[in-house]
C-alpha cells in the first residue's frame, strides 16, 4: 500500500485488545496487507459498520464506517435532535465528508428503542407519522446520502481500521469500524468501542474482532 501507514496519538493497541477480551471477544490482529484498504475520499458519505453495505453493485466513493454512519456522531457527540443532526452533519462537513444513513439501520432501531447504553444521547425525533422520511428529506438537506442495502446480516466478525484516512472496503462477512475518525471527531476512545462493540453484540452472535496492523 503506497498510503503512509497512521494511527491517532492516542491510539492503543493493546488498550484495544484488552477492551475486546474484557467484553468476551476473541481477538485477532490482521495486517493490512491482508485486507483490501482504500482511502475514505474526499466528498464520499460515511457509511454505516454494516455488511450489507457490501452488497452495492456500484460504488462511486468510498466514506469512512461508523455505527449507523452519520448517525454515531449525533449519538455520541452533537445530540439526538435536529439540532444534534445539523451539527452531525457539520462535523463531518469539515472534514470533507458528507452525512449518511441508511434504511433497516440496526443502529437506528437500538438507538430509537433505548437498547443502547454507550450512547451519549437519547435519540428524539420530531413526532411525525413518517419518521423514516424525515429522515431522508435531513440526508439531502445536509447535501448527505441515504443508502439503500437490504437482505440478512451475514457478518462474522468486526474489522477494527485504525489507520488515518483509509476505509476497509465493504464485504458481507465483516462489520467495518474507521475507530481514527471517531478520534479526530473527539470522541473518547473508550466511549467509541463501547459503542460499536454494543451495536454488534446487539445485532450479531458473532463475537470476533480483528484488529488491523502495520
Amino acid at each position: 500500500m503506497a498510503t503512509e501507514l497512521k494511527t491517532h496519538p492516542q491510539y492503543n493497541s493493546t488498550e484495544v485488545e484488552r477492551f475486546f477480551v474484557g467484553r468476551g471477544w476473541k481477538v485477532e490482529f490482521v495486517r493490512v496487507g491482508n485486507e483490501d484498504l482504500v482511502p475514505a475520499e474526499e466528498g464520499a458519505a460515511v457509511e454505516c459498520i454494516d455488511g450489507r453495505f457490501g452488497k452495492r453493485k456500484e460504488i462511486k466513493k468510498h466514506g469512512p464506517k461508523l455505527p449507523g454512519a452519520s448517525l454515531a456522531i449525533a449519538a455520541s457527540k452533537t445530540g439526538g435532535n435536529t439540532i444534534g443532526f445539523n451539527a452531525a452533519a457539520s462535523e463531518i462537513a469539515r472534514l470533507g465528508y458528507r452525512a449518511g444513513t441508511h434504511v433497516h439501520c440496526g443502529f437506528l432501531h437500538l438507538w430509537q428503542n433505548g437498547e443502547l447504553v454507550a450512547v451519549k444521547h437519547k435519540l428524539e425525533l420530531p413526532n411525525i407519522p413518517d419518521q423514516a422520511n424525515w429522515m431522508v428529506l435531513k440526508q439531502k438537506q445536509w447535501g448527505g446520502k441515504h443508502f439503500h442495502i437490504s437482505d440478512e446480516h451475514e457478518e462474522e466478525a468486526l474489522t477494527f481500521n485504525p489507520f488515518l484516512g483509509l476505509t476497509n472496503k465493504a464485504r458481507k462477512d465483516r462489520f467495518g469500524y474507521d475507530h481514527w475518525l471517531m478520534q479526530i471527531l473527539g470522541i473518547h476512545r473508550r466511549s467509541a468501542m463501547h459503542l460499536v462493540a454494543e451495536t454488534v453484540e446487539r445485532i450479531s452472535s458473532h463475537r470476533k474482532v480483528e484488529i488491523l496492523t502495520k
